[in-house]
């Protein structure tokens, strides 16, 4: 029942603070199915008034408020941009002007009070890093911001970059990234760490979302065509070793090699399809990941796929 899940979310500590926040957004992003929208519409307001027979409810049922409003400014923002039809250079200038005063995201420049980030609650941000936000060369025209993150004994990076995206259903890639967290996990009870990289993703509506920037990383496409299409040249810049075969750190080396066959098998379990070069992410420190999970289970938008078969 819902008052159980807010009991449950109410308990205390980082893994009730996080339940309670995702399962806020889940109930938000289904709120506007033509079918069951109203019974998540329901279970959304009871969830909301259990909240607020308690402080600790109460004081929750604030962050979730603080945080719709971050998603709105940004999906106002995103929606401006987007239709401006402005140059890139020029949409960023501007995405960087709005954190001036009087502009629509100068409360993100510092923020009052540190708010629990939606797409990772277990981290407080109390502010925007304006030179750092950016449009990415995109048809969606996809915001990328840098938080400035309040210091914790369990993190060691004061900042956390996000991509907020509009005009694309993040559902799907949230499902897939929470499989992927699953087989990451059961690999590793298995004693087999093969460097997969399940970043956050999290939707706020069926058409935007929130997605976690993994640092240092470039699209293998943009590696290849820098390093004469040789990863190896990518790696040594980063990595060099002249004792080491092909001059690179024989443990960078293995992160490739892993994180190359982990990916082969959970791509294919999963049917990902739509795979080329630009949805490939190599690290620096050689590991490589997948992105952009919008057609899975044997569908591809190519019109001659590969035949793929599937066990029962």
């Amino acid at each position: 029942s819902c008052g159980d899940v807010s009991v449950t979310a109410l308990g205390g500590g980082n893994t009730s603070c996080d339940l309670a926040v995702f399962f806020h957004w889940y109930l938000r992003g289904e709120e506007s199915d033509p079918r069951h929208g109203p019974h998540f519409l329901a279970v959304h307001e009871a969830l909301l008034a259990q909240l607020q027979h308690s402080a600790a409810g109460s004081e929750l049922s604030a962050t979730l408020s603080l945080q719709e409003s971050l998603v709105a400014s940004l999906s106002a923002v995103a929606s401006t941009l987007k239709g401006s039809g402005e140059s890139r250079p020029k949409r960023i200038a501007r995405l960087r002007a709005m954190f001036d005063a009087g502009g629509a995201l100068h409360s993100l420049r510092a923020l009052q009070s540190p708010l629990r980030l939606p797409l990772n609650p277990s981290l407080c941000i109390v502010g925007a890093v304006p030179e750092r936000a950016t449009v990415f060369k995109s048809a969606l025209s996809p915001l990328g911001l840098t938080f400035v993150v309040a210091p914790t004994p369990w993190t060691s990076d004061l900042h956390y970059s996000i991509i907020f995206k509009s005009g694309d259903d993040m559902r799907q890639d949230q499902l897939v990234l929470e499989m992927l967290r699953l087989m990451d996990a059961l690999f590793k009870e298995q004693g087999l760490n093969l460097r997969l990289t399940p970043y956050r993703v999290l939707a706020t509506a069926p058409g935007q979302g929130l997605v976690e920037r993994v640092p240092d990383c470039m699209p293998l496409a943009q590696v290849l065509a820098e390093n004469r299409n040789d990863i190896r040249r990518f790696l040594q810049k980063f990595h060099p070793d002249e004792h080491a075969p092909h001059g690179i750190a024989p443990e960078v080396l293995e992160n490739f090699v892993k994180s190359c066959a982990g990916y082969c098998v959970v791509m294919y379990v999963m049917g990902v399809g739509d795979r080329h070069l630009d949805n490939l992410m190599l690290c620096s420190n050689g590991v490589l990941f997948h992105i952009d999970f919008g057609f899975i289970l044997g569908r591809d938008p190519k019109p001659f796929p590969q035949r793929r078969i599937f066990a029962r």
